[in-house]
């Protein structure tokens, strides 16, 4: 009985062998496998799949470091700042609000300047987030995208080309969306134009907007990452605002007028 069990415990492991693709393995060149070279052929596959699970992991890790230090570093580039200096030779950090985002812009050089410093603005959390998901096209980490989303905006609000200082971060947010979620950023408009619309500051349309989209995504049911990354955007963008939220309060905020014309 005890034979019996071996012998067909050896028939099953040959069967099983014979299905496994281990022609090259050196001193096996023949179909008369036994339960050792199995053995060796599942321990050498298993450590080769180790070694490629190894290398995707490292690879995806590597990915989101560089990733996120090319979007840090495109997000600390001030282009309201190096806008008004090219063009009309003037520091627009020190000039109204001493903000360098769109809405300083706008109201010192005209709309114009001010769009074209909304559309890189925006450019600057478009393109870090787009290129990561075009190079990880699989095997995608939600929270390792988390971070490279986060990092423009970090860059844009703390630049180190500006002495760790910067913008608000609304546009390059708006940047970083774009890519994962556009119908949160459509939709996230709404506010924002309402709020303009009927008490004519900027700012607190802003502070809406950055509110309403981690609230739209935890309505939709987005990833816990994806809604950590934008419930963290919508702390610094508010954190942000404080210099406004105190003029709001004392009256001294300005509201928003169209310009089209840079102020002399």
């Amino acid at each position: 009985m005890k034979n019996l069990t071996i012998n067909k415990a050896k028939s099953n492991s040959r069967w099983f062998l014979e299905m496994l693709p281990i022609n090259n393995l050196g001193e096996i060149r023949n179909k008369n496998f036994t339960c050792r070279a199995g053995w060796y052929y599942a321990k050498s596959h298993l450590s080769a799949n180790k070694a490629q699970t190894f290398i995707i992991h490292r690879r995806s890790l590597m990915a989101w470091l560089w990733f996120s230090i090319f979007g840090y570093v495109l997000g600390s580039i001030p282009f309201g700042k190096i806008l008004s200096s090219v063009v009309y030779g003037i520091d627009i950090s020190s000039r109204g609000s001493g903000n360098i985002g769109a809405t300083n812009v706008s109201r010192e050089l005209g709309l114009g300047w001010g769009v074209v410093t909304l559309i890189l603005d925006m450019a600057k959390g478009w393109i870090p987030v787009l290129a990561y998901l075009s190079y990880i096209s699989t095997d995608q980490d939600s929270w390792a995208l988390s971070f490279v989303a986060v990092a423009p905006v970090l860059g844009h609000q703390f630049s180190i080309f500006s002495g760790l200082k910067g913008g608000k971060g609304v546009a390059t947010s708006l940047g970083v969306w774009l890519p994962l979620n556009p119908a949160a950023v459509i939709t996230s408009l709404i506010p924002f134009i309402v709020c303009v619309a009927v008490w004519r500051y900027i700012s607190i349309g802003s502070m809406a907007l950055s509110i309403t989209v981690p609230l739209l995504h935890y309505l939709w049911g987005e990833e816990a990452a994806i809604f950590t990354a934008s419930v963290f955007m919508a702390l610094l963008i508010l954190y942000k605002h404080k210099s406004n939220i105190a003029r709001i309060l004392k009256g001294d905020e300005p509201r928003w007028k169209w310009n089209t014309q840079r102020k002399s």
